[in-house]
């Protein structure tokens, strides 16, 4: 592949938004190189939409993760018509 080829967009899922997969999830999200991350979310999907997820860590210091999409459910991630509610 040339420097020239577009790069087709990765996008990842992660299915809950709990502690560890909100930080691996904020790590992997790159969209300046076409990567995407979203989340599923139940109890905290309204918090998520609105406010993304804040981190605190000792390494990458504190920081807030907008995921690309967030889910109620892993049914409303696989929705053919590929508009995500938030």
């Amino acid at each position: 592949m040339s420097s020239s080829d577009p790069v087709k967009p990765v996008h990842i899922l992660f299915v809950g938004a709990g502690a560890v997969g909100c930080f691996y999830a904020s790590r992997l999200h790159h969209p300046s190189h076409n990567i995407y991350v979203s989340l599923t979310a139940r109890s905290n999907y309204g918090t998520i939409v609105s406010s993304g997820v804040t981190l605190q860590t000792h390494t990458f210091g504190d920081y807030v993760f907008k995921p690309h999409s967030v889910f109620p459910s892993v049914d409303a991630a696989n929705d053919p018509s590929g508009k995500p509610p938030g």
